[in-house]
């Protein structure tokens, strides 16, 4: 898997590193070799790009050339070396030397940045770089010292305002954020994303759950690998099936396991695991997902053995997950180890008008991008008047869905009959014995509107025979025409 962006790794080249090659210290591999080897060891060309800066003491080392190598075998492409000729504890001369080798780069990067190599003057300006040419300041530890399990090389989780990955520099393209969900992407962006806290994200169907999880891992320092994504609810169903889709299989271990398979845990070792539906998975196996969870520790159905994997889980559901714990349907201790961050995404029904316009337009332009390039619509402002008016008790997906379906069926100019066709055949399916609408106003409101288009169509278009219908004055029938746009 390779970046979104073209991955550059910057690093001063230090005393652990050359030792480790001259002495060919292999339990000491040195933070270079130690970051390589963490971010391109399972996916190779993870960094396109080495830019490996030394001062003059090093100027004919033969360990140079090694290091070169090293970087080539783990997929770079392209290593640049810089001799700047710097004092190696001038923070000033080190700081202008480096910007200028930096300034040279694409500013369309991901740019990661070694803090352990070289002096502490180093450290300190390659700090300050993944400020100023945004990216992931990284650190290493040593194996001695590593806790069992974590990982050789760690992303610096810097507080807001050093934060390395400025607002406009997120992965953010197709992206809408309503207001009363800003403080949620911002939580997550500047709090959340570059730590390795579980997160478990709830609210209604369609609100955007599966965007904000694919944000988060933008954010992150995860987001060069795909992040991987199962939805528990398409296999809760099959014991053998769910087990298989989390945690792999080895061949026969099952009917149809015709040959071994890797499991979600498998794939998204070094990434993120976005399990939508998470409150679908059955109560024995939520043992074994707990395990994983919190220890990193997987075992392929049929196998005796266990895998460690290195995965950041973001979880997502529509259920009550405590009211399931208190029931006895979810276990607690799960429940508290995947819900160390939990934010809440409003519906539709609670944004803003403006906020609603904002997403009538977005997802028009989605739509006439995907379906309508040759022929765009465009809404006229009684259609426009239709679709706001609606509860979309879906959300976002249902919003989505009968937008295109009256976009496929229009012509250039949606009117308000494209529009009410499509919401009117939606009632049946939604208002069974235990329908409550989200915005009883808006419900009413769609009501209203569908009633006198419908009295007006039996009326052969005469505004007094449908008024008459309705049992209304025709003054105050013409009056919720305007209204509604009819």
């Amino acid at each position: 898997m390779m970046q979104n962006k073209p991955g550059i790794f910057v690093s001063w080249i230090g005393k652990t590193d050359i030792d480790s090659i001259i002495n060919a210290d292999t339990t000491q591999k040195g933070p270079i070799y130690t970051i390589l080897e963490h971010y391109c060891g399972k996916s190779k060309g993870f960094f396109q790009k080495a830019v490996l800066l030394y001062n003059s003491h090093l100027e004919g080392s033969a360990a140079l050339a090694d290091i070169e190598r090293a970087a080539r075998c783990f997929g770079c492409r392209d290593v640049e070396f810089h001799m700047l000729d710097v004092d190696a504890v001038d923070v000033a001369a080190i700081y202008q030397a480096e910007q200028r080798v930096l300034s040279a780069l694409p500013g369309h990067a991901a740019y990661y940045y070694n803090l352990t190599s070289g002096t502490g003057a180093m450290h300190s300006v390659q700090l300050l770089m993944s400020v100023k040419f945004p990216g992931f300041p990284v650190y290493t530890v040593r194996p001695d010292f590593r806790q069992p399990g974590a990982p050789g090389a760690i992303v610096v989780p810097l507080p807001d305002i050093l934060s390395g990955i400025a607002p406009d520099a997120v992965p953010a393209s197709g992206l809408f954020i309503a207001g009363v969900n800003r403080k949620i992407f911002e939580q997550a962006r500047n709090k959340i994303a570059r730590t390795r806290a579980s997160v478990l994200i709830v609210g209604d169907t369609g609100v955007g759950k599966t965007q904000l999880a694919q944000y988060i891992h933008a954010c992150s320092d995860r987001f060069g690998k795909e992040m991987i994504s199962l939805n528990c609810a398409e296999v809760a169903g099959d014991h053998n099936m769910m087990r298989s889709e989390l945690f792999g299989h080895k061949k026969n271990s099952f009917t149809d396991a015709r040959e071994d398979r890797k499991g979600a845990f498998e794939e998204a070792d070094g990434s993120t695991l976005f399990l939508d539906e998470v409150g679908e998975i059955p109560l024995n196996l939520q043992s074994l997902l707990l395990k994983a969870v919190d220890e990193g520790v997987i075992t392929p159905l049929g196998s005796s053995r266990s895998k460690k994997v290195d995965v950041r889980i973001i979880a997502a559901t529509n259920r009550d997950l405590l009211k399931d714990v208190q029931e006895g349907r979810f276990r607690c201790d799960l429940y508290y180890r995947l819900a160390q961050y939990m934010p809440r995404l409003s519906p539709v029904s609670a944004y803003s008008a403006e906020d609603r316009n904002r997403l009538l337009d977005y997802l028009l332009d989605a739509i006439n991008k995907e379906w309508c390039a040759a022929m765009p619509r465009v809404l006229s402002p009684e259609a426009r008047t239709l679709l706001l008016a609606c509860s979309w008790p879906g959300n976002i997906r249902e919003m989505k869905f009968r937008l295109t379906t009256i976009c496929l069926l229009a012509d250039s100019v949606i009117t308000a009959e494209d529009v009410s066709g499509q919401l009117e055949s939606r009632h049946g399916q939604e208002e069974g014995e235990d329908f409550v609408p989200s915005d009883i106003n808006a419900w009413l409101a769609e009501k209203h509107a569908m009633f006198i288009r419908r009295a007006l169509k039996l009326s052969g278009g005469s505004d007094a025979r449908a008024a008459h219908m309705l049992h209304l004055p025709q003054s105050t029938f013409i009056s919720r025409k305007k209204k509604f746009g009819i």
